[in-house]
């Protein structure tokens, strides 16, 4: 199985503070909650929608795919973090121009969502310097 490990932090003006270790399931759950979407420089569009009940439904480019997600806060690292678990693949092809089937692959993400819900940045480094923003629709 293949493991991707996705950075998403918030720009350091909008970083909510770290009394987020208190805070449950289902209180991350509604921070992710809602439709995101990310546009790549060559047009291509991600659009990824959260679900209270820990599910997901991502489209990326013509690839849709369902998936669970099990958010939690991490003391250790100071982050908020998820495993995103891929249950189903329509198939297609991603932005990144892949169509192999991603059903059962499991993906760690650490998140932040900005102040008043807008905006999450998705990064592929844990150096934050190579970064998606997603913007809530």
């Amino acid at each position: 199985m293949r493991y991707l490990i996705l950075v998403i932090s918030l720009a350091v003006t909008s970083m909510l503070p770290l009394s987020a270790a208190a805070q449950s399931r289902a209180e991350l759950l509604r921070e992710l909650e809602g439709t995101w979407r990310w546009t790549t420089p060559d047009g291509c569009v991600v659009t990824r929608t959260f679900r209270a009940d820990g599910t997901s439904r991502t489209f990326n480019g013509k690839k849709t795919t369902e998936s669970t997600i099990a958010p939690r806060f991490d003391q250790g690292l100071g982050a908020r973090l998820y495993v995103q678990v891929i249950t189903k693949d329509e198939g297609g092809r991603d932005c990144d121009g892949e169509s192999s089937d991603t059903t059962g692959n499991r993906y760690l993400a650490f998140f932040g969502v900005s102040m008043f819900k807008r905006e999450f940045k998705l990064c592929i480094d844990p150096g934050m310097t190579a970064c998606h923003a997603y913007r809530k629709q």
